[in-house]
């Protein structure tokens, strides 16, 4: 494909990491790796020619699954779970289990990995903090369809009424076990989550924007 394609080409195009190797040894300091040098050239490559932006958003968007949930041992087994079945699936998730970028709080963190994501699964289960993450993305993302899970014997959590009527929003799947929950993925997860995103891309309008570069207005 041709993003991948000049995506790959940037580290000779750019010729950024021989500037900076060249900068390094003349100011005497340690030179990193190649690893780190090729994955900022590709960055600044797609700063330098930012018409192929498009293709980079439109290829994350159409892969990327954030889950958000509870890091207990029990809580955090059922997300790794999910994690992996969604990978067998040729999505790619993200569980956001890694330290935090050291320039953003969690929440922006957070609200940064929603806004690449496709559709997000939250495990409201015993997660308090998940609702806060929710009331970051749910009313600023609403592109971004929102399926939500919990354990049977668990009600939902109070003031849940605020994201529920939003249109990105999906009812409750309620699951007794991980392994009902992994069984119901496609049908009851997944499909609902999918069917969202289509519905919502049909009923985006164009904007203002839009409207004064047709001719026809």
């Amino acid at each position: 494909m041709e993003h991948v394609h000049w995506l790959r080409t940037a580290y000779h195009k750019t010729r950024f990491p021989v500037a900076y190797a060249d900068s390094s040894r003349r100011r005497g300091l340690p030179l990193p790796c190649s690893h780190w040098l090729s994955r900022l050239s590709q960055f600044i490559y797609l700063l330098l020619y930012n018409q192929k932006i498009r293709h980079v958003i439109d290829t994350i968007t159409s892969k990327v699954v954030l889950i958000l949930g509870r890091f207990t041992d029990e809580r955090k087994a059922v997300l790794d779970a999910l994690r992996d079945e969604l990978r067998k699936r040729d999505y790619l998730p993200v569980l956001f289990d890694f330290d935090k970028p050291t320039s953003r709080t969690t929440d922006e963190t957070v609200t940064l990995l929603a806004r690449m994501a496709r559709f997000v699964i939250a495990d409201i289960s015993d997660a308090k903090s998940v609702l806060q993450e929710l009331r970051a993305i749910v009313p600023e993302l609403p592109s971004v369809p929102v399926q939500p899970v919990i354990v049977a014997t668990q009600e939902e959590p109070g003031m849940f009424d605020f994201y529920q009527g939003r249109p990105s929003f999906l009812p409750v799947h309620r699951y007794s076990t991980p392994v009902q929950l992994l069984a119901d993925l496609s049908d009851r997860v997944i499909g609902p989550a999918e069917a969202k995103v289509s519905e919502l891309r049909v009923t985006t309008v164009a904007t203002p924007i839009d409207l004064q570069r047709d001719p026809r207005c």
